[in-house]
């Protein structure tokens, strides 16, 4: 006798074809339209140690700036633990990737962290002074 599938197992099944297709759809528009040139991916296969090398250097620089933006938020009083600052961290790159503009990750993790903890000019304040701190370090670079 086989155990019976839940009654959302095919909902779910729906739901990740739902998104396969749709990032199926998404790469073959970039493609039809000139924005994702498959030469240069070819490329980048060819040299995978220097994928690998920017991938790693680009996940630093994002790990650095979660930290720098959870010691803010604490000085503010907001003590978020370190797994659950990494998941916003990670939350916004997404949103900064995806919605137009610049502040859009930063105000999708201000949000949740201000529905959470209830501290909106808090959270505000550090995501200012966490964006003020990134220009000034780029200026300084540069």
């Amino acid at each position: 006798m086989t155990p019976e599938r839940p009654a959302s197992f095919g909902k779910t099944l729906r739901v990740a074809a739902l998104k396969l297709a749709c990032a199926v759809a998404v790469i073959w528009a970039m493609v039809h339209f000139g924005w994702l040139r498959l030469e240069v991916l070819v490329c980048v296969a060819r040299q995978p140690l220097v994928f690998a090398l920017a991938a790693l250097l680009m996940l630093a620089g994002l790990l650095l700036t979660i930290v720098r933006w959870r010691a803010l938020i604490a000085v503010q009083g907001v003590k978020l633990r370190a797994g659950e600052a990494l998941r916003l961290g990670f939350i916004g790159f997404f949103f900064s990737c995806v919605i137009p503009g610049s502040v859009g990750g930063d105000a999708v993790k201000a949000w949740y962290v201000a529905k959470r903890y209830g501290r909106t000019a808090e959270v505000v304040t550090s995501v200012l002074l966490d964006r003020f701190i990134g220009l000034y370090t780029f200026m300084i670079t540069a």
